[in-house]
């Protein structure tokens, strides 16, 4: 079992709450379209947390790690066809499912990832 995060997971999680605090400083639609689609293209090279299953089995968080890319993806498209009220709104639904990214690849416990990101 994967005891500590890699050195790719900790870099990506810097990267993700880099672009995180882009996309709160952005003022344009299009900005926070790029960097949504910045933090796929980052995430998709990298491999994601392994965690125990119920029962007992190992498993590499794959399966979340893709669901969270589809949710940033519908974000991005919602986005672009100007779904939300105002930027705020954008800037929240992204900032959200990067949250839910972040965690694909770490756990609560990584005191590892806790050092790198301080």
């Amino acid at each position: 079992m994967q005891i500590q995060p890699t050195e790719h997971q900790v870099q990506l999680v810097k990267d993700l709450i880099k672009i995180k605090k882009e996309i709160w400083k952005s003022d344009s639609r299009e900005e926070i379209i790029s960097l949504g689609q910045k933090a796929i293209d980052l995430s998709k090279v990298v491999i994601p947390k392994t965690f125990v299953h119920f029962d007992g089995r190992e498993m590499i968080n794959y399966k979340g790690k893709e669901s969270c890319i589809e949710i940033i993806n519908y974000d991005i498209a919602d986005i672009g066809k100007g779904s939300y009220s105002n930027l705020e709104a954008e800037q929240d639904a992204l900032i959200l499912s990067l949250h839910l990214l972040i965690g694909s690849f770490v756990s609560s416990d990584d005191s590892k990832m806790i050092e790198g990101l301080k």
